[in-house]
């Protein structure tokens, strides 16, 4: 093992693992790029990894190459309709390390999954321009929490954990825990992704009136969640999160994210989101034009733009 490895990536780091920081090259490119897990920017190797190294003294570094995958082939469908195409592209990666005073390293594979997993400063960043201001309100600001461990649990705290699945449907991600009593349950489908959920957390809400919940999976060390209130139906933020969460034996500073949140899953939408002018075996539908037959091809923002020209070609005092 290189004495020189971390063992982990340090908590609330930025990591510009896309593409060189000091050029176009990515991950898609022949060579891969090196990415320096002392700073966490990415290099071209055949052009700035070696002048990074003698600038910095940094000496370790993971390669990663991306590889697109075939698309998965389609089942033909009987029924002749418009496909909307939500899968986006698949890939693959391969790793290698190499250290500077060392040679060839093998670097964990724990480590180089955690770094594949880890969302990278630029996807944070078109997150936070994506995401709309959220607010406290008053109930995520006056939230009182039931007696915990729960009656009936044992004098050694066995039952006293946070359940790691619904309490309803046995559901294990997708999960929202209440912040009144404990309770886990699951939240509503999540239409594009494979998420699932029967909206177990609505339904408790709706038996309890316990308002406040907080998706499990999306908590970090800094105090980022999902935080949702069913009384307002809308997303909050719990300025007192790390008091609630240690009210149920979980120390946030140790809380890792393993699920998306909310945005994230929205910008993902948005990204990979196409209408397909094809039928489910692939034929193309020929293109019309003509008399109150208008359109455009949809952008992912012009969807408004198109319904106004539908609407304006529509009226006989535009047509006329």
């Amino acid at each position: 093992m290189c004495e020189h490895l971390p063992s982990r990536i340090p908590a609330n780091q930025q990591i510009y693992k896309e593409e060189c920081v000091r050029s176009f090259v990515n991950q898609d490119f022949e060579e891969g790029v090196d990415l320096c897990l002392s700073c966490w920017c990415a290099f071209a190797s055949s052009k700035y990894l070696e002048s990074h190294h003698n600038r910095t003294s940094h000496s370790v570094y993971l390669n990663i190459k991306r590889h697109t995958l075939p698309p998965r082939p389609t089942s033909p469908s009987a029924q002749d309709k418009l496909r909307i195409d939500n899968s986006g592209p698949e890939y693959t990666y391969t790793t290698s390390g190499k250290c500077f005073q060392c040679g060839p390293i093998d670097v964990p594979s724990d480590l180089c999954q955690s770094i594949l997993e880890a969302a990278s400063a630029a996807n944070k960043f078109e997150k936070q321009s994506w995401e709309l201001e959220t607010v406290t309100c008053f109930h995520t600001e006056n939230i009182v929490q039931d007696p915990w461990p729960p009656a009936g649990a044992a004098a050694d705290g066995s039952k006293a954990k946070v359940a790691t699945c619904c309490a309803e449907c046995g559901l294990d991600r997708n999960l929202w825990l209440c912040l009144t009593c404990g309770n886990v349950a699951c939240g509503r489908k999540q239409y594009g992704s494979n998420l699932g959920g029967e909206g177990h957390g609505i339904s408790h809400y709706r038996a309890t009136g316990h308002r406040v919940v907080v998706k499990l999976g999306t908590i970090t060390p800094d105090g980022g969640a999902d935080i949702f209130c069913y009384q307002c139906d809308d997303e909050r933020l719990d300025p007192n999160l790390g008091d609630h969460l240690r009210h149920f034996n979980l120390a946030i500073n140790e809380q890792v994210k393993t699920e998306k949140s909310l945005v994230e899953l929205q910008l993902e939408q948005n990204r990979k989101f196409e209408f397909s002018m094809t039928t489910d075996d692939g034929t193309a539908y020929d293109p019309v034009h003509g008399k109150g037959l208008v359109g455009m091809k949809n952008l992912g923002n012009s969807c408004y733009m198109n319904s106004v020209m539908q609407s304006l070609f529509h009226m006989e005092e535009v047509i006329g």
